[in-house]
């Protein structure tokens, strides 16, 4: 897809609310002992390869108690998100961007419903050899696409979306402000 002048990028990052319901993955303290199986599993979760994981991911709650939209695992680069969110995607023929079915448990071991494990199936391809720049031609030109292996990049449009519909403790940073963007 080609980039336009009216296009921008934003990449979403958790505002790391210390209030915010997070969750873990059962599966993370499983792998613990091995961080490359714990970087697979997080990176299959991230971006959809979920071949090798078995569905429904059980999450455990482990900090906060606000739920919100976007629900981080801290950082590991991973959000669960709402019904809400989901179906505003949806209605809006959201692209790069797909669920996953989990179990979300409080730490009283009450099951919470109606969030989705979140994945990006975008792709935007990777950074300069520096890793100073970002070219614009590696985007498969979805609404939302993944650089490198954990940078979760939206387009105007989403961001705009998001914003207009109040979801909240996520911050949209320009991608111009972290890279160099090579739009040739």
């Amino acid at each position: 897809m080609e980039h336009s002048d009216s296009q921008s990028f934003y990449i979403i990052s958790s505002l790391g609310y210390l209030t915010t319901f997070t969750a873990l993955p059962d599966m993370f303290f499983t792998l613990l002992n091995s961080q490359d199986d714990v970087n697979t599993f997080i990176q299959s979760l991230i971006c959809g390869n979920l071949t090798n994981v078995e569905t429904p991911v059980v999450f455990h709650q482990t900090e906060g108690r606000v739920m919100r939209d976007f629900l981080d695992m801290r950082l590991l680069s991973a959000y669960l998100i709402s019904s809400r969110v989901k179906n505003l995607f949806e209605l809006n023929d959201v692209t790069g961007w797909t669920v996953y079915p989990i179990i979300l448990y409080d730490k009283k071991g009450n099951e919470i419903n109606d969030y989705y494990g979140f994945s990006v199936t975008g792709k935007g391809g990777y950074l300069s050899d520096d890793k100073q720049s970002y070219n614009v031609k590696q985007w498969d030109g979805s609404d939302i696409f993944m650089v490198e292996h954990n940078i979760i990049v939206i387009t105007t449009r989403v961001m705009s979306l998001l914003k207009k519909n109040h979801v909240s403790a996520l911050e949209f940073i320009p991608l111009e402000k972290w890279f160099k963007v090579d739009l040739s």
